[in-house]
């Protein structure tokens, strides 16, 4: 007589899990597995825990050298903005976000944050927005 692998599969089955065999096996296997993954979680959280710290300039470090003779001094460094001498620039602004910038219904001109900005920035660099 011969038993297709299917039917022996089926009788193998049949013959494990008989007598409620099969919710303690299938409760132990889960058991297994849950207790496995918990200690490579923990083991792998001592192991990053236990990386090397970073290290400290000793003590006894070498002072630093002095700045050389060809830097430019701190009073030679200009601050001041350049001079657009009154050129027109384009800003583009969405108006659809009130406060920052939107259009006031009673003049229809541009109002908020970023057009207050854009006024100050061309008044300091001597534009028209």
């Amino acid at each position: 007589m011969l038993i297709s692998p299917k039917e022996t599969g089926t009788l193998f089955l049949n013959s494990i899990f008989r007598n409620g065999n099969f919710q303690y096996i299938k409760e132990r296997e889960v058991k297994k597995i849950t207790f496995v993954m918990s200690v490579l979680v923990l083991a792998s959280l001592i192991l990053a825990g236990c990386g090397a710290q970073p290290t400290t300039a000793p003590a006894t470090a070498v002072p630093p050298t002095e700045v050389p003779p060809t830097a430019v001094p701190p009073a030679e460094v200009s601050t001041a903005l350049p001079d657009l001498g009154g050129k027109t620039i384009t800003v583009a602004v969405e108006n659809a976000y009130p406060p920052f910038n939107s259009i006031d219904q009673a003049t229809g001109q541009g109002a908020g944050w970023d057009y207050d900005a854009v006024r100050e920035i061309c008044h300091r660099l001597n534009c028209v927005a």
